[in-house]
């Protein structure tokens, strides 16, 4: 949505690529020209390539969880993503290659509710 003018919004792009089967969203990460998105509905993390805002581009998805309960937060740091998950605790994923999503590893917390990193700590809150 371009938000130049905010008294006329308007979309500048949709995807409509597939390979994308979210159709509830519970977190969204915005890094340059990249995007991450946690679908609530699908459990994968899928990532974008939104240089050409007219022509978004599905570079990567992940299935982050078994347990079918959407995650409720996520940051990315760098290249990696940390996802704070309700009943899965704290995940971590690296995003170097969007084609290649690897998980690095998890910390089990009871309620994850958010995220925050700072330098080498992730700093979870519970719900």
């Amino acid at each position: 949505v371009d938000i130049s003018d905010p008294t006329n919004l308007t979309v500048v792009s949709t995807y409509e690529g597939g390979g994308v089967t979210a159709v509830a969203v519970s977190a969204v990460q915005v890094t340059g020209t990249t995007v991450y998105i946690l679908g609530c509905s699908d459990f994968v993390l899928s990532v974008f390539d939104v240089s050409d805002p007219k022509k978004v581009q599905l570079i990567g998805t992940y299935p982050y969880s078994s347990k079918k309960v959407c995650p409720s937060s996520m940051k990315v740091v760098g290249t990696v993503a940390y996802v704070a998950s309700y009943v899965d605790g704290l995940l971590m994923f690296d995003v170097t290659l969007p084609s290649h999503i690897t998980p690095l590893g998890n910390y089990a917390i009871d309620t994850a509710h958010d995220v925050f990193v700072s330098g080498s700590t992730a700093h979870v809150t519970d719900a």
